[in-house]
């Protein structure tokens, strides 16, 4: 029993040893120096001296500063910190923590402070004369402001800023800028800016505040026509003026019949206007279409009737508008008789045919086929001394021919279709156009009237035309390139 006590106080005694010396043991911390301080650019890392005894340590940087500030321990008394570039012209500061991980000693803190860049001199400046400009809510008025500009070296653009470039738009002469607003539709006012930038960063920006009013009328839609009535062949459109108010869209559409056509409709919404061209009529029968004005149930819609009386002409032509030939990919080509019968001939005869690549003659059939567009002329002069060419000239279509002063004989003429006999377009000795989808005539005539001028440089001619169907229509273009010869016995 004595003995198991002697050891118990034994233990006792060694414990209480152990903490008298830990409580007697020194635990120091401390940095060198507890300021850094950093240019703006240009910084190598600086050097904190730690001084540790008895403490195991580490270092934290402000979550705010760690895009910007490094510090990495370097043995157990040193410790390196890096500060990145600042480009900003305002200072930066952060702050490093030094800690002992047992918690043995104060943790030292240290203050960073990196200078601002330093803003480069300006290259002048931007005033305006206005700082606010007030739109009634109707729109469509402008109004105006000037901007001075000091220093030489930049320029400055004037735009809305981004919420407001749907309905404030700009433009720019010299020194002046004009600003339109759209129409308001809403109850509520609105407001934006005119942002005038130069294009030299050092240069301050300027605005130009701007207010519109809210609408305070009901939406409303009129039409200054709602009756409409063609000729069978009208080529003068008529323009309808729509008005509105408060209805952002409107829209149109058009009620005729399906299997033909009668009207061709544009819109300029930003004029107000709708325009419409009647088609020909080529029927007998007089026919009728309508044209809605709709704006997505916000009022009521406006139809506007559309009449076009029936043909009561002779013409033959089934073409229903102009024909423009275009010259990107026309070919032309010569029918040529062969040399024992231009020994016989008084004058000469160039059977011509302008047609797409797409629209040829097949050379088994002699029948037209393929998808385009197909023109044969042919063009009378006296008979000239070199038979490989066609003289220059204007080619008249039945008019009162020229007369070669040697021979007697008419020159530059082209023989029309006799008028009303006109039948089937598109054959060898007749002056006739046609148009073919797929192997099949869609609309077609004779030639009635008009010219046709020739030039020639070489072996490239220029051929412009100006021709006439017997329905009011023009068949023009001009071609400019080589002539393909074939002879026809």
């Amino acid at each position: 029993m004595k003995k198991a006590i002697i050891l118990a106080a034994a233990a006792l005694i060694a414990v209480a040893c152990d903490k008298i010396e830990n409580t007697q043991k020194e635990y120091k911390l401390e940095a060198k120096p507890v300021s850094l301080v950093f240019e703006a650019t240009g910084n190598e890392p600086a050097t904190v001296e730690i001084t540790a005894v008895n403490v195991e340590w580490d270092t934290t940087v402000d979550e705010t500063a760690t895009a910007w500030l490094t510090a990495v321990k370097d043995g157990d008394s040193t410790l390196k910190v890096t500060a990145a570039d600042n480009t900003e012209e305002a200072e930066r500061t952060a702050t490093l923590r030094i800690a002992d991980k047992n918690g043995n000693a104060q943790p030292v803190s240290i203050s960073v402070r990196q200078a601002g860049v330093t803003a480069p001199p300006s290259a002048g400046s931007i005033t305006v004369d206005k700082s606010e400009l007030s739109f009634g809510w109707e729109g469509g008025t402008s109004q105006t402001f000037t901007v001075t500009v000091t220093g030489e070296d930049f320029t400055w653009k004037a735009s809305a800023d981004i919420t407001s470039a749907g309905w404030l738009h700009t433009e720019t002469d010299g020194n002046t800028v004009t600003v339109t607003a759209d129409e308001n539709t809403s109850d509520e006012p609105r407001s934006g800016k005119i942002n005038v930038r130069p294009s030299d960063e050092t240069v301050e920006s300027v605005s130009v505040a701007v207010t519109q009013e809210g609408c305070d009328r009901q939406p409303s839609l009129t039409v200054d026509k709602t009756e409409l009535h063609f000729k069978a062949i009208d080529k003068e459109p008529q323009v309808i003026s729509v008005q509105t108010v408060r209805i952002p869209e409107w829209n149109i559409q058009i009620g005729q019949p399906a299997e033909t056509p009668m009207l061709n409709v544009t819109t300029d919404k930003e004029k107000g206007t709708i325009t419409v061209e009647a088609i020909r009529n080529i029927s007998i029968a007089p026919r009728t279409g309508t044209i809605t004005v709709q704006t997505g149930g916000i009022v009521a819609d406006i139809v506007i009737n559309v009449t076009q009386d029936g043909s009561d002409s002779d013409a033959t032509s089934t073409l229903t508008d102009d024909v423009e030939l275009t010259a990107e990919n026309l070919a032309v080509s010569k029918i040529a008789v062969s040399s024992d019968q231009l020994e016989e001939m008084t004058q000469t005869s160039w059977h011509l045919e302008i047609h797409d690549e797409t629209c040829y003659r097949n050379p088994n059939t002699g029948w037209l086929t393929g998808t385009g567009t197909f023109l044969t002329l042919e063009l009378v002069n006296a008979r000239p001394t070199d038979y490989s060419f066609l003289p220059d000239g204007t080619y008249t279509v039945d008019g009162e021919p020229t007369t070669d002063p040697e021979t007697g004989l008419q020159q530059y003429r082209i023989p029309a279709v006799v008028a009303g006999k006109y039948t089937r377009p598109g054959f060898y000795g007749a002056s006739s156009f046609v148009r073919y989808e797929e192997g099949t005539e869609t609309e077609g005539t004779g030639i009635y009237g008009g010219t046709v001028t020739v030039s020639r440089e070489g072996d490239v001619y220029t051929l412009v035309f100006d021709l006439k169907d017997d329905a009011e229509n023009t068949i023009s273009g001009t071609y400019t390139g080589t002539i393909t010869e074939y002879v026809v016995q």
